[in-house]
Order: C-alpha cells, then sequence, then structure tokens
C-alpha cells in the first residue's frame, strides 16, 4: 500500500488538525516565581514561648550583679562574657573583654547571698579589670 502525498498548509492561518505549532505556542512562558508558603508564627515550633529570659544590657535581670560600665552577654553553652563598657561606647570594638563567667563560678555566684554575690562580682570584675590596665 502506499501512502497518499499530503498536501502543505496553507500559510494563511493555522489548519485545524495541523501539527505545525504557531507563534504563540512556540513562545516561552513567563518565568514564575516559586515560592514555599511559609508556615505562620503560630504553626512554628520555634515561636513557642520561651522560658529564656530576654536579655539584659547588663547583670540586671539575672542573677549576675549590675556593674558600672559593664556588658554581660550571654552564650549558647550557658557561660557569660563580662564585657568592659566605657561610657559612649556603642561598638563591640570600643568596649574591652574582660573574662568568661563559666557555668561552676555562675552556680557558685548564684548560691550567694544578694550583697554576697554583688561583691563576689564586683571583685572579679575589679580583678580583671586591673588585670587589663582598665581604671
Amino acid at each position: 500500500m502506499t501512502a497518499a502525498p499530503v498536501a502543505p498548509a496553507q500559510a494563511d492561518g493555522p489548519v485545524v488538525g495541523s501539527v505545525i505549532p504557531s507563534d504563540a505556542e512556540l513562545a516561552p512562558e513567563p518565568k514564575r516565581s516559586v515560592r514555599k508558603a511559609r508556615p505562620k508564627p503560630s504553626d512554628s515550633p520555634l515561636a513557642q514561648p520561651s522560658d529564656k529570659a530576654a536579655k539584659s544590657p547588663s547583670g540586671g535581670g539575672s542573677h549576675l550583679a549590675d556593674v558600672p560600665q559593664v556588658k554581660w552577654e550571654t552564650k549558647k553553652d550557658g557561660s557569660t562574657e563580662a564585657w568592659h563598657n566605657p561610657p559612649g561606647a556603642t561598638k563591640r570594638e570600643h568596649r574591652t573583654y574582660l573574662g568568661r563567667v563559666g557555668l561552676a563560678l555562675s552556680e557558685r555566684w548564684r548560691n550567694l547571698r544578694p550583697e554576697a554575690r554583688q561583691k563576689a562580682v564586683e571583685g572579679w570584675i575589679a580583678m580583671k579589670r586591673e588585670k587589663k590596665g582598665i581604671q
């Protein structure tokens, strides 16, 4: 059997049943930005209220004593760093690192009476400042 020759489609417009795609069909689709749905804050397990206290700029609100010109920074491991914070210092580069209060020392201070704790922390800060040459 021989197949009958097929006549070419006319150039006037698309022919119904034609296998040749039109220009509109060949044009690339506009790119869509794919955005993943973000969980609502209430859906996120990380958004649950925490038992952690907010960071205090100094020792106030924590078991550490509030010492003038000292900024306390709580670390992920539970320790706390003491920084000498002179008046007008707004950037970390203007502060001086004094030392780290580890968990053991922190626990010892926590078990002291408030007055004794204040004196112990102030004495520790004074010793660290003396070693760094800070008046």
